[in-house]
């Protein structure tokens, strides 16, 4: 199976996970249960090789936005939830058969067709996704006061109503 690792530095699998998956600066794309290895910088999209990305079917990662759990769903990607340190562990957690898929997330009704935070804009909000919110920083919802990312971090799901629930189960 192929995976994707969000990881804070591209250390390979002694890298650090980012909890995140949105806000990963680096990608480990991940094939042959480890024997081979893809450091992918998300900052230069330039760089990166299709045949790297192509085919992911796996991502391990702790928190992750509603609206991209629904998008990588809806084109066969499941995604597992996983708060391993490195990327190393998240794979072993994963071949050992300790990590489950999230299930199937269907968006509410007010997250369909808009932005994804929530929020009935009609409309993108000018600088991008929600950013009437707050300027778009935080979980995407604009949220200045999620200072964990989407989902409340270790709370998961503390945004209930910015979309709420991060995929992962709990």
């Amino acid at each position: 199976m192929k995976l994707c690792i969000p990881v804070a530095a591209p250390e390979g699998l002694a890298a650090a996970l980012e909890p995140d998956f949105g806000a990963a600066q680096h990608l480990l794309i991940i094939e042959d249960d480890g024997k081979t290895i893809h450091a992918v910088d998300r900052a230069h999209p330039e760089l990166i090789k299709e045949e790297a990305v192509a085919g992911i079917e796996g991502i391990l990662c702790g928190e992750i936005h509603p609206r991209l759990l629904y998008e990588l769903q809806q084109n066969g990607i499941q995604i597992y939830g996983c708060e391993a340190p490195t990327a190393s562990a998240a794979l072993d957690q994963f071949l050992a058969g300790e990590l489950e898929a999230a299930p199937a997330f269907s968006l509410p009704p007010e997250m369909q067709g808009g932005c994804g935070c929530g929020h009935n804009h009609g409309e993108q909000a000018e600088g991008g996704c929600c950013g009437g919110h707050g300027e778009g920083e935080g979980c995407g919802c604009g949220d200045k006061e999620d200072k964990q990312g989407c989902c409340g971090g270790g709370e998961h799901g503390a945004h209930g109503g910015h979309g709420g629930g991060c995929g992962c189960a709990h």
